[in-house]
């Protein structure tokens, strides 16, 4: 009899252990939970992007069907990220030079020429071209921020490190 109390309490130890690792690696994929938001957004309005400029046979759908597929690549990179401690972000890192770049240059390109030329759901009147300037404003400032929270991840200076570095010492990990 008292055996099997050994055998069930080792079992809870055990479990105790499993459930630690598996916070601790929860932790590090939570790092970058604000990337992986964005990505997906960016996703998706890449997407709807691509399908305006497919159906009006428009020229601009080059420049989507890349973002698409720069925002897919970096959206699968970071959605299996949970699997290690410091995944391998060549793809997401690559998506976050570019993107800061290229909202301003479509931000410029929408202010010299008709806004329906970029982007065909655009009409030529001045509110249209404001709300998709502050709209890509908003968009620029959130991918400054997640460039920033990659430089921060890279050189283990965040936040979320810090505490996982706490949590480790106090689990003894």
């Amino acid at each position: 009899m008292a055996t099997n109390n050994k055998k069930k309490e080792l079992s809870r130890e055990e479990l105790e252990i499993f459930r630690k690792k598996q916070s601790m690696q929860a932790m590090y994929f939570n790092r970058f939970l604000m990337i992986r938001y964005f990505t997906a957004v960016l996703f998706f309005m890449a997407i709807y992007w691509t399908y305006l400029n497919f159906v009006s046979s428009h020229w601009m759908i080059v420049f989507s069907v890349a973002a698409v597929v720069l925002s897919v690549m970096a959206t699968l990179q970071l959605f299996t990220a949970y699997s290690t401690r410091e995944p391998n972000i060549k793809w997401v890192k690559l998506f976050y030079n570019i993107t800061p770049i290229a909202i301003p240059v479509l931000m410029i390109l929408i202010c010299i020429f008709n806004p329906s030329v970029i982007m065909p759901f655009l009409t030529g009147n001045m509110t249209s071209r404001i709300v998709m300037l502050c709209f890509l404003a908003i968009f620029e400032l959130m991918a400054i921020a997640c460039r920033i929270r990659i430089i921060q991840i890279e050189s283990k200076t965040d936040k979320q490190y810090q505490r996982i570095l706490q949590l480790s010492k106090y689990n003894k990990l």
